[in-house]
């Protein structure tokens, strides 16, 4: 999938000889033009660039009375292909400034209009001595419309300059851009992510992640995650095993624009960086859990702990390959500690996976301790996960992840 942006030009042939008429007619009636009637588009200058932030964005803009900087050294905006392009500079130009919250292939277009006009993308920050990324004319399947394709870094910054291709044609048009490949599956509210146990440890990332238009909190990349409460206690989401600098809130509600915050947490964690919330959950209802890193492109992963009511589902504690450690030996010991505060539970309430695959274990109901020695574990990373089910049927699940290392 790529990041497109698509544009509509609509243009009249005698835009330009009806504006000279009324005005000639203004003129003659002895009439003052009121202050702005032919000002030219804000964004006109690249000075006075049109910033666009994020992956899923819609803009518009006009042409109209818009000027091409010459004098100041404005790049000839079709080059690459001669014969499409004809060095037609850009009569008139606008100009915007993205810069990308992802790295991978990011196409520009205004194939859905057939209007002439000419697309260039740069990077640099002076007018007369910008670096070519891509330009076009011509470049769709039918039509006048252009189209560019280029591969996006994340982090760099994008001067994207939209034309006509001379002479009067001077037009509105409509810019936006769509999620590429490579953003989280969870970026937007209305993908959240369900959590659907009341212990879960669920690994994410906020790379390539956006913030919507009617988010709350809005300014840097966002994931959502969705969790029904299945009984009422005291509730604990945190970010604590990563070194993940961010915000996590919580919420309630069905609508990204009417939510109402429950909880917040910033770097409340005993030590590190991570997150800390704690809320009075009540049975049924659903909470959305906004991940947010803390701005710029501090753009990481983290784990998503969250434990509900105390003693709704057994409790599983990671003791050994400790989470997100690196250790040396290829046959480590592993263990955890696995208990219900209201039941006793047996070896045939657990199970065991490593990286996917059901293992044999000790379990002793005694001291609530489970202990597995593997063998022969590959360099690289793994998973341990651990499955516990009480007397009521009620599941806990608990992942994490180590590394083998030479």
């Amino acid at each position: 999938m790529t990041n497109t942006i698509h544009a509509t030009l609509r243009v009249s042939g005698r835009a330009l000889p009806l504006v000279l008429m009324a005005l000639l007619g203004v003129l003659a009636a002895g009439l003052v033009l009121p202050p702005g009637a032919f000002a030219a588009p804000a964004n006109d200058n690249f000075a006075d660039v049109q910033v666009v932030v994020g992956t899923s964005v819609a803009v518009s803009g006009t042409t109209a009375t818009a000027t091409r900087e010459g004098s100041l050294g404005e790049p000839t905006h079709c080059l690459t292909n001669a014969t499409d392009c004809n060095a037609w500079q850009g009569d008139h130009t606008v100009w915007y400034r993205w810069t990308a919250p992802f790295s991978g292939s990011t196409s520009i277009n205004t194939c859905s209009a057939h209007i002439d006009s000419i697309l260039a993308v740069y990077t640099g920050t002076q007018l007369n001595s910008l670096t070519r990324i891509t330009d076009n004319n011509n470049g769709c399947p039918a039509g006048f419309g252009s189209k560019v394709t280029f591969d996006a870094v994340a982090g760099t910054t994008y001067r994207i300059v939209v034309g006509d291709a001379g002479g009067a044609r001077e037009n509105t048009f409509a810019l936006s851009w769509a999620a590429p490949a490579g953003v989280p599956a969870n970026d937007d509210f209305a993908n959240a992510q369900a959590i659907d146990e009341s212990t879960a440890s669920v690994f994410g990332t906020n790379v390539g992640a956006s913030s919507e238009p009617d988010e709350p909190f809005a300014g840097s990349g966002s994931v959502w995650y969705r969790w029904t409460a299945p009984g009422s206690g005291q509730t604990t989401i945190d970010t604590c095993s990563t070194d993940y600098d961010g915000f996590t809130r919580v919420y309630i509600g069905s609508a990204l624009n009417s939510l109402t915050e429950i909880a917040l947490a910033t770097n409340g964690c005993p030590g590190g960086l991570g997150d800390r919330v704690t809320f009075d959950a009540v049975a049924g209802t659903s909470y959305h859990i906004q991940i947010k890193d803390t701005g710029g492109f501090s753009l990481r992963t983290f784990t998503l702990e969250l434990a509900g009511p105390a003693n709704a589902l057994p409790e599983i504690t990671p003791r050994a390959p400790r989470p997100r450690s690196r250790i040396h030996d290829r046959t480590p010991l592993m263990s955890a500690i696995v208990r219900d505060s209201a039941t006793d539970l047996s070896k045939a309430n657990i199970r065991l996976l490593v990286d996917g695959h059901a293992r044999s274990f000790s379990y002793n109901a005694a001291t609530d301790n489970l202990v597995r020695r593997s063998s022969g574990l590959s360099y690289g990373g793994h998973t341990l996960k651990i499955e516990a089910t009480d007397a009521h049927g009620g599941k806990a699940t608990r992942s994490w992840r180590f590394k083998v290392v030479h």
